[in-house]
C-alpha cells in the first residue's frame, strides 16, 4: 500500500494527540484509492462550501453529508492551528476578521485536509511551512499587482508600452 506516512503530530501544526492518526490514515487511504483530487476528499469530509438559496432568500444550509468524525478532527486541528504562528494560523486570523470565527475555522479545516491529502497522495512530498507572513509577501506585492493589471489591460487590447516604461 506504499510507504508509511507519519502526520505531523505536534501542536505546531494544529494536530495534537487528541486527534488519532487512524482518521488521518483513513483519509490517506481513501485519497489514494477513491479520492482522485483534494476536492473529492474535502467533499467527502463535508467541508465543501454549500449555498442554499431559493429566489432572493438565502436559506440556512443543512448539516449535509460527510464523515462527521473526520470533519470534527479537522475542526479541532484548525482551532489548534489558529493559535500558532503558522500559515494556517495566520489564515484563520485573517479570515476571522472578515467572515467570523466559525467560518474561518471551517476554511482552515479544509486547508489542513488539502495539505494532508497532498502529503498522503505523494509519498515523496514533505510539508513546507509557508510562514504567517505569506499573504503579505505575495498579495501585498506592489510590483506583482502592477504586472497583473497591465496584463489585464493588454488582454483588453490596450497598448501598455508607455505605462510599462513608467512602472
Amino acid at each position: 500500500m506504499g510507504a508509511p506516512v507519519s502526520a505531523p503530530n505536534s501542536p505546531r501544526h494544529g494536530l495534537t494527540r487528541h486527534q488519532p492518526p487512524p482518521q488521518l490514515a483513513l483519509a490517506g487511504a481513501l485519497s489514494r484509492v477513491g479520492r482522485p483530487t483534494p476536492a473529492h476528499l474535502v467533499s467527502w469530509a463535508g467541508l465543501s462550501p454549500v449555498a442554499q438559496q431559493s429566489g432572493r432568500r438565502p436559506g440556512k444550509a443543512k448539516k449535509g453529508k460527510g464523515d462527521a468524525y473526520l470533519k470534527g478532527h479537522c475542526g479541532q486541528a484548525a482551532l489548534g492551528a489558529s493559535k500558532t504562528g503558522t500559515f494556517p494560523g495566520a489564515r484563520h486570523r485573517r479570515l476571522a476578521k472578515r467572515i467570523g470565527g466559525a467560518k474561518a475555522q471551517v476554511a482552515v479545516a479544509r486547508t489542513i485536509l488539502v495539505i494532508i491529502w497532498h502529503l498522503l497522495a505523494d509519498p515523496a512530498a514533505r510539508y513546507t511551512e509557508l510562514g504567517p507572513d505569506w499573504h503579505t509577501r505575495h498579495a501585498g506585492n506592489r510590483a506583482r499587482k502592477i504586472r497583473g493589471h497591465l496584463r489585464e489591460l493588454e488582454a483588453l487590447g490596450i497598448d501598455t508600452s508607455a505605462l510599462r516604461a513608467t512602472a
